[in-house]
């Protein structure tokens, strides 16, 4: 019902989305027939662009970063460890501010994230490599690829062999078998 909704405005180029990680919401609704149009800005790639360095570039650490909003972080919904569930057994009413919040802090996020794009002149880098690629990417990990399983093996078989002559010679130049992955033994 909600594809039926939804899957046309989502289908429709002339309508512009914004996401955080698009690229993972793309493979989603692919998956279920809809072919997302019209994504035109990504604030996690945005971020990384304006800041490759810094280690997390999720939602949660960029709206505390640019906005000053402390989310409602996903563990309160679905929990931690072996008594983690998944978001499809959150009922609706729970999830609905979580899913707003996340919409909301992605559209407040866009202006902020195109002007810090822009003061860098990274505008192009973003629109004409990294979007295009991120849906290269995803075709890719939805079509997988071709591993040729012998080449590996023979591969696989050959380091094995090499890694058992050097033991043996590390073990014969010093006359007795210790772990060499032992920093203490090797020492």
């Amino acid at each position: 019902k909600v594809l039926k909704i939804f899957g046309p405005l989502l289908e429709d180029s002339k309508l512009k989305k914004y996401g955080q990680n698009v690229k993972y919401d793309w493979i989603i609704l692919k998956r279920l027939g809809v072919t997302v149009r019209g994504i035109d800005f990504d604030t996690m790639i945005a971020n990384y662009l304006i800041n490759p360095h810094k280690k997390n570039h999720n939602l949660d650490d960029i709206s505390l970063e640019h906005l000053g909003v402390r989310k409602i972080a996903t563990e309160a919904l679905i929990g931690t460890g072996k008594n983690q569930t998944t978001m499809d057994k959150v009922p609706l009413e729970t999830i609905t501010e979580y899913a707003c919040e996340d919409a909301d802090c992605v559209f407040r996020l866009v202006s902020i994230l195109k002007e810090k794009l822009k003061e860098r002149g990274l505008e192009d880098l973003l629109s004409d490599v990294e979007m295009p690629l991120a849906f290269v990417l995803g075709k890719m990990e939805m079509n997988g690829v071709s591993i040729d399983v012998k080449f590996l093996k023979e591969l696989s078989d050959n380091a094995s062999e090499e890694l058992a002559g050097l033991t043996r010679a590390i073990y014969d130049e010093v006359g007795e078998e210790f772990n060499i992955n032992s920093p203490k033994q090797l020492a």
